[in-house]
């Protein structure tokens, strides 16, 4: 439920896997903390998930509910979504 962005919370906004590692960002539009909902981020440029960080990824999945909240992971969604990233990632 991170952005993978230089914000108020973070000072370096990198990703610790390599490009062909197989990557899920679920995140809310409307996250309060990094989205540009919370005014703590006006002064960065963020656009609230990990698309930018991710480009390079091969095997990246951004998925964003729409006013999900901070805890994505209480959200019916998430669960389809982690079970079809697992699937297409790590076949049998």
């Amino acid at each position: 439920s991170w952005s993978c962005e230089l914000n108020y919370y973070v000072e370096y906004a990198l990703v610790g896997a390599p490009s062909t590692t197989p990557v899920l960002n679920i995140v809310s539009d409307q996250d309060p903390y990094f989205s540009r909902k919370n005014p703590q981020n006006t002064p960065y440029d963020i656009v609230g998930h990990c698309g930018g960080a991710l480009r390079l990824h091969d095997a990246a999945t951004v998925a964003i509910l729409p006013g999900a909240g901070h805890n994505v992971f209480a959200e019916p969604q998430t669960r389809m979504l982690t079970r079809a990233f697992l699937e297409t990632s790590f076949p049998e």
